[in-house]
């Protein structure tokens, strides 16, 4: 299941996980693979249905997953739930997503302080504090790539991070995406690659992002409108929409 996700196989992998669950009912953790592949699939009232029916019994051992799910699949409400069963800092970086997904940045840094002050090398912390102080120096201007402080200083939140935690998928989508906003692809591909394998396929603003990076790196038809004001000429011709979906997703 875990292939055909990476690939993007969705309805396949859903299939097998309905056979998977048929055969093993008591298992939750098929339970959340069905939920991330629904809302894949954008079957979100079925996600939902599915998530609102593992959380009650779920052993305390899957609830951070539970919650990583539901906030995949947009479940802010379901993900909120699942965090007061979590301790204080799992529960800090569940409301900091969901608050970066509302770009509610005074929020975000409030659950990032509160994370790095339990743990000074907290990977959900970092990322946050990383991806706040990106989004905050950047208003809906698609000139995100323009503030260099403050993408500079977010990629040392991200490097902290994944110091503390090499297999912090959210770093590396964020890093990735903050690399290819600097017009860096081709380490931004290696971090998107990496962060999309660790999630197992479910990472859809990277995968969006990096369709966004090939496309960019495409041949150039002369038509291409340029912007004189952007690095590079022609090839930087899609960095508006790269900044408009690092704005709009939220945390990947």
């Amino acid at each position: 299941v875990r292939l055909l996700a990476v690939g993007r196989a969705w309805e396949e992998a859903y299939q097998w996980t309905l056979r998977a669950r048929s055969r093993w009912a008591d298992a939750p953790d098929l339970g959340l693979s069905a939920v991330d592949l629904l809302a894949n699939l954008g079957r979100q009232e079925e996600a939902a249905a599915v998530l609102a029916e593992l959380v009650p019994p779920l052993p305390t051992d899957l609830l951070a997953r539970a919650a990583t799910v539901a906030l995949r699949a947009a479940l802010h409400e379901q993900a909120l739930v699942i965090a007061g069963r979590l301790d204080a800092a799992g529960a800090a970086a569940v409301r900091g997503q969901i608050a970066l997904w509302r770009m509610e940045l005074d929020e975000v840094q409030a659950c990032a302080s509160a994370l790095l002050e339990g743990r000074s090398d907290s990977p959900a912390g970092w990322t946050l504090r990383g991806a706040a102080t990106l989004l905050a120096a950047a208003p809906r201007t698609s000139r995100i790539h323009k503030d260099l402080h403050a993408a500079a200083t977010a990629i040392q939140c991200f490097d902290h991070a994944l110091a503390a935690d090499p297999a912090y998928a959210e770093a590396l989508v964020w890093r990735g995406e903050t690399l290819a906003v600097l017009g860096q692809d081709h380490a931004a591909l290696m971090d998107l690659d990496a962060g999309i394998l660790l999630q197992g396929g479910f990472a859809p603003a990277a995968r969006t992002l990096r369709f966004i990076l090939e496309r960019r790196n495409e041949p150039i038809d002369d038509h291409v409108e340029t912007d004189p004001e952007l690095p590079g000429g022609p090839r930087d011709g899609h960095l508006g929409e790269l900044s408009d979906l690092l704005l709009t997703v939220g945390m990947s």
